[in-house]
């Protein structure tokens, strides 16, 4: 729960750089589930507890996708579920990729094969196919310090 805390601070000490829906204000079970039933797979903890909480948002104007709560054949970029499914159309990335933002400096995704210790998923960086982030909530911190430390 510490990592739930300080995460929570990051995010509330960082207004106008991380632009995210109200702290509760998130995302329906029904909707998650919904997303996760259409992709045939469950959605990495540490992500869908960003989702129950945050929503969707971004971070210093970088999408992180998230779900929308719009029937998926009718959504548009941004959704994780959308973006997905329009990949593996694409063959843009691998079946094992979930891609959840794309930004000017690398594709970021969960590696579907590769939980951790945690029973979660890493956040890979697509430049060097390594882990970027231990979950997901990692990858926010990571990014949002990122982003204060040029800004």
């Amino acid at each position: 729960m510490e990592r739930i805390k300080e995460i929570k601070e990051i995010i509330s000490s960082a207004p106008g750089l991380v632009e995210f829906s109200d702290y509760g204000d998130g995302t329906s079970e029904e909707w998650i589930h919904k997303a996760e039933t259409r992709l045939g797979f469950s959605l990495p903890e540490s992500y869908k507890w960003w989702l129950r909480q945050y929503s969707g948002g971004e971070i210093h104007g970088e999408e992180i996708y998230s779900i929308f709560e719009i029937d998926f054949d009718n959504v548009l970029e941004g959704d994780i579920v959308y973006m997905y499914e329009l990949y593996q159309k694409q063959e843009k990335y691998k079946r094992n990729m979930l891609v959840v933002s794309e930004t000017d400096e690398d594709v970021f995704y969960f590696n579907l094969q590769k939980k951790n210790k945690a029973d979660d998923f890493p956040v890979y960086a697509l430049s060097s196919k390594q882990p970027y982030a231990e979950d997901f909530i990692d990858f926010l911190k990571k990014r949002i310090v990122k982003q204060t430390e040029n800004n």
